[in-house]
């Protein structure tokens, strides 16, 4: 369990051109007992069944100081970049009063945003994407051997998942349990139909809003992110966290509006802010959106 669970997050590393280089360029997971005395709620990082907590060590810039970063599907151990992978493991054996501390602290953080968040998936009730009020339902099918199969009715905003009856019994058990945490095997179809809602969307939205600020993207992407919204870079290019589309429209306008806003000001500095207000007056309150219930809409 330990091992394949070892394995899991290191597939999920960054590649090795993306960490540090030379000593530090293949990632090193480091675990450790959980301790007894904290109720420790659930986390992809958390093996309860062994009592052990991973952690994935990442060399960063800083200088002399260490940081824990809980996200909803790992979490991270940062290091300053100078140090050697046994200095890593020496520093975070120095560190456990404070880094399970820590830990836990964040954890129940990012379980109470969860639970706040304003979506949840319950059986055969509506729910939103992008303000959009969709229905839905779970059928069982005997003829449906191994993955779930979705179906998209567009025009009446409908998604109807098909699976087999035992799926369909531990989806059920699941989304009472947690509204707010999909099962393993519904988690992929849920996720391409935020894409693809999400995908419409910007075709509709992104021109325009271009040509209001006066940028023109190179290309433009909805993809996965771990912990973050969106991107751009140099070249143009912009990508948008699948999740988005499960927020209201009005704060994934701010969204694209603050990654197209970077397209001119590489930074966040005050000439940036003052072109986002340009084009999203009231982009305070998405951020405080953002803020209170991103976490919960990323987790899923």
């Amino acid at each position: 369990m330990w091992q394949r669970l070892k394995q899991s997050l290191a597939s999920k590393a960054p590649p090795a051109s993306q960490a540090a280089k030379g000593r530090n360029a293949s990632p090193l997971i480091l675990s450790h007992p959980l301790p007894t005395s904290q109720n420790w709620p659930a986390h992809p990082s958390l093996c309860h069944e062994s009592g052990q907590a991973f952690f994935q060590c990442k060399p960063t810039r800083r200088r002399g100081s260490v940081a824990l970063k809980v996200t909803p599907e790992r979490i991270t151990f940062l290091v300053p970049n100078a140090l050697s992978k046994q200095q890593q493991i020496a520093t975070f054996k120095n560190h456990q009063a404070w880094l399970f501390s820590s830990l836990h602290q964040q954890l129940q953080r990012l379980q109470q945003q969860r639970q706040q968040s304003p979506f949840h998936l319950q059986c055969d009730q509506p729910f939103a994407l992008l303000g959009e009020d969709w229905t839905w339902q779970l059928t069982p099918c005997d003829q449906i051997k191994v993955h779930p199969i979705a179906n998209i009715d567009w025009a009446q905003r409908h998604w109807e998942v098909r699976a087999t009856p035992d799926d369909v019994a531990t989806f059920q058990q699941a989304l009472r349990t947690d509204p707010t945490r999909l099962p393993d095997r519904l988690r992929p179809a849920f996720r391409r139909l935020c894409q693809d809602r999400l995908t419409q969307w910007l075709s509709a939205t992104l021109p325009d809003r271009a040509e209001q600020i006066g940028v023109q993207p190179t290309d433009w992407q909805v993809k996965h992110y771990r912990a973050r919204w969106g991107s751009c870079d140099h070249k143009g290019r912009v990508r948008f966290h699948w999740a988005i589309a499960r927020m209201p429209e009005a704060v994934a306008d701010y969204v694209l509006v603050h990654e197209l806003c970077h397209l001119i000001h590489f930074d966040h500095s005050r000439h940036f802010w003052q072109q986002v207000a340009r084009h999203c007056p009231n982009f305070q309150a998405a951020e405080r959106f953002l803020k209170q219930e991103g976490a919960g809409l990323m987790w899923v």
